[in-house]
């Protein structure tokens, strides 16, 4: 979806390669205008939402002129691309490397193989590839084109969960080395983070870990939310999900009970789609009634550009000078986030990585 070479660039029209996945979408998006009608719907009333990398996805469609138009409102779920981004020639030296990888020596070689030989070179990780800007699918990267005023400008909803993106410890748990690791990773900002994410031993270390990535899912997503106010005429709401599922006994993720999870990387999409039926756990009536709450929301939003209606709590329209999310929880409320300076902090550390 994301290979850029050389040879590709070379035989586009437009001098770009890499960015396929994005243009399949855009294509899809394309035929739900020409289409859609003809299945009664409206080609004029078209929501994108996404979760993870979908909802990367959207906020990089928001960022491409060949979107204009294809769509009214998105919704972007624990996934905001806010990186400088890869250019093309660093995207094509990578595709080189993939090549290399398949003892391939030209796209002819690439095209002949079959697919599992394919999957075999590229590993476990797909060596880096991902969203470019390329100059024609994306001019600019996402902050770039937001900053400067030239997204399509829709109604949006934005958000992340309490507990997003578990995994292992990226950095060291003992002294010297998390120091050192935060001299290295934060530059000038390292005491900071050392005061924000404090260690003694492995298990703070994961659990640090985790609350530094959830910090910087919840600050992209303010971060897109105060670009849209600044630059954009279309409203955004902005979310945090921190209800915790009632997870059946015994079930281990990992090696690991699921309950230490909390609201986990992905655990809003049952509330979403509202699809408890499918999921058999333990469900309790207040998983239900926010169920129905947040399916209503999503609903409305994909309707009018409003998620708000009778019956459901009030959520705002984001404002950085009130800095208000809607706390989707055992009890929803309007509220400031309550780790704002940690944010604050996010915010500068994603400054530096952009330059």
């Amino acid at each position: 979806g994301f290979l850029a070479l050389a040879d590709l660039t070379r035989e586009s029209e437009h001098h770009s390669s890499g960015n396929y996945a994005l243009l399949d979408q855009i294509a899809a998006l394309q035929w739900v205008q020409n289409n859609i009608a003809g299945f009664g719907g409206d080609s004029h009333d078209v929501m994108i939402f996404g979760h993870s990398a979908g909802a990367s996805n959207v906020s990089s469609l928001l960022a491409s002129p060949l979107a204009h138009g294809l769509f009214q409102r998105a919704l972007m779920e624990s996934g905001v691309n806010l990186t400088k981004g890869v250019t093309l020639a660093e995207a094509e030296k990578r595709g080189e490397e993939f090549e290399a990888a398949a003892a391939a020596h030209s796209v002819a070689d690439l095209r002949r193989m079959p697919a599992e030989e394919l999957l075999k070179a590229l590993g476990p990780r797909p060596m880096g590839m991902g969203l470019i800007v390329d100059g024609w699918v994306l001019p600019q990267d996402v902050y770039s084109t937001f900053a400067a005023g030239k997204q399509n400008d829709v109604p949006l909803v934005v958000g992340s969960v309490a507990n997003d993106t578990p995994g292992p410890a990226a950095a060291p748990s003992s002294g010297a080395a998390r120091s050192d690791y935060a001299k290295r990773t934060f530059g000038t900002l390292a005491d900071q983070y050392l005061n924000f994410y404090p260690v003694k031993d492995d298990a703070q270390a994961a659990a640090a870990d985790l609350q530094f990535r959830s910090d910087r899912a919840m600050a992209n997503a303010r971060a897109l939310a105060r670009l849209q106010v600044k630059t954009g005429k279309s409203p955004v709401y902005w979310y945090w999900f921190t209800h915790v599922s009632p997870f059946p006994e015994g079930l281990t993720w990992g090696g690991k009970p699921a309950k230490d999870f909390g609201a986990y990387h992905g655990s809003e999409l049952v509330y979403v789609f509202d699809a408890f039926p499918f999921q058999d756990w333990p469900w309790r009536p207040v998983d239900l009634r926010l169920g129905d709450m947040v399916s209503s929301m999503w609903i409305n939003f994909a309707k009018t550009g409003n998620p708000n209606g009778a019956g459901l709590p009030e959520w705002p329209a984001y404002q950085p000078s009130a800095d208000k999310l809607l706390n989707i929880s055992d009890h929803p409320k309007a509220q400031k986030p309550p780790q704002g300076a940690a944010l604050d902090f996010q915010d500068k550390v994603a400054e530096t990585q952009r330059r």
